[in-house]
């Protein structure tokens, strides 16, 4: 808002429900170019094609993300980090590493809950999430990068994870020995939850599960609540 103080105060007036016939023309001048909307703003053009959508729920938040990322990279590029799921008394197997990762953990009230899949490729933008670094350095909860480098490896039952991924922060003041300036090392953390787990036999059981998962998400969708304090140049918003 600081570089269009128009906009910005037109959003004011907005939010106290005293838009003016200038504030509706201005807001309508800003929807996506469409069939019935031939003059207005262009998503193919280059620089809005990095524009985040804000949208209300995480559910919906992880399904564009994952569609865009899928979109953006060739089919050899895209790199599936699957959650490193552990149980500390008993091993899990292939059938119940898949049961867990396809848990959709989106509504659990914790803050600090890991996503099963992540989808990543090199140059994708992405979130900083659920981990401060260091405020001095500028790599908080919240903060934006670009992905430079992948480092994976395949757990005992075959399936993908991510051991760490670089990642540039720009404006971050960080610069460590054989990384490029702003570039930091970003590696998985730890949740800890409890879940039932269907049995072969149809029965289930509960385990608790620690998973290890990368603390970034795609940047392409974020949720009204993630974006507040963000500073995001181009948004899409229904």
């Amino acid at each position: 808002m600081k570089s269009n103080p128009e906009f910005g105060e037109a959003v004011h007036r907005l939010r106290l429900r005293q838009c003016t016939f200038e504030d509706v023309d201005l807001f309508n001048s800003q929807l996506i170019r469409s069939a019935n909307n031939p003059d207005c703003v262009d998503l193919g053009d280059g620089t809005n094609q990095s524009a985040a959508a804000i949208v209300a729920t995480n559910v919906l938040q992880e399904v564009l993300n994952t569609k865009k990322a899928e979109a953006s990279c060739a089919p050899e590029a895209l790199v599936r980090a699957n959650a490193l799921d552990k149980c500390s008394h008993e091993t899990l197997d292939f059938e119940d590493r898949l049961q867990l990762l396809k848990m959709d953990f989106s509504s659990v009230k914790a803050s600090r809950s890991l996503p099963g899949v992540i989808p990543l490729y090199v140059g994708m933008p992405v979130i900083m999430r659920v981990r401060n670094i260091s405020t001095d350095l500028g790599i908080t909860n919240g903060s934006q990068g670009v992905i430079h480098y992948i480092s994976t490896a395949v757990c005992p039952v075959g399936l993908m994870y991510a051991r760490c991924v670089i990642v540039e922060f720009p404006g971050s003041k960080v610069h460590l020995s054989d990384l490029p300036g702003s570039c930091f090392p970003v590696v998985p953390v730890s949740w800890t939850f409890t879940t039932l787990l269907k049995c072969r036999d149809g029965s289930e059981r509960k385990l608790r599960v620690t998973r290890h998962q990368l603390p970034i998400q795609p940047a392409f969708a974020v949720t009204g609540h993630s974006a507040q304090g963000k500073t995001l140049p181009r948004v899409l918003v229904n």
